[in-house]
């Protein structure tokens, strides 16, 4: 979740936002990705979600 906090406090500084703690508990989040079954062995497809997470991982602090 830790993750998650990082990245919204990130972003909360470029965009003008405000980040503010829940009112109840939350369980721990997994983030995923979900395609359909023709785009597996799709190389550009394969090439898009490898960005996909490695913009991810940079945005959190990965």
């Amino acid at each position: 979740m830790a993750r998650f906090v990082r990245l919204a406090r990130r972003l909360a500084a470029t965009l003008a936002l405000h980040v503010v703690d829940l009112p109840l508990p939350m369980p721990p989040l997994s983030p995923a990705m979900i395609w359909h079954e023709r785009f597996q062995d799709d190389p550009v497809h394969a090439w898009l979600r490898g960005q996909i997470v490695e913009s991810a991982q940079a945005a959190a602090g990965a």
